[in-house]
């Protein structure tokens, strides 16, 4: 992710020549594909969670046990909520489960 950059880009009066449009469709329904499609986890959520308990794991000889502690309990909790991510991406169709896609069916504790 240290390469990506998101940036507001605005076009004024550019002209794209009709065989060069790639798809035109009304805007409230382009808008809840896009939604549809972003309510699947990005797997890049799921490198930044191995990067933390990578880091919890590399500080923990210093830090103590807690830190280990932790690192473990975020990787199990981890690897569960991505096979829930995918299973709900490869097994439902995009409009099901939406709920559960974007907040999940329970809150995220560490009790």
């Amino acid at each position: 992710m240290g390469a990506t950059h998101t940036a507001a880009v605005e076009l004024r009066d550019v002209v794209v020549a009709p065989e060069d449009v790639i798809s035109v469709e009304p805007r409230p329904d382009w808008a809840r594909s896009y939604d549809l499609e972003n309510a699947n986890a990005n797997p890049a959520v799921f490198g930044h969670l191995r990067a933390a308990v990578d880091l919890l794991l590399a500080v923990a000889p210093r830090a103590g046990a807690t830190y280990e502690t932790l690192a473990h309990r975020l990787a199990e909790e981890a690897a569960r909520l991505r096979g829930e991510a995918y299973a709900m991406r490869d097994e439902l169709a995009p409009e099901q489960g939406v709920p559960a896609r974007t907040c999940g069916p329970r809150p995220w504790t560490w009790g």
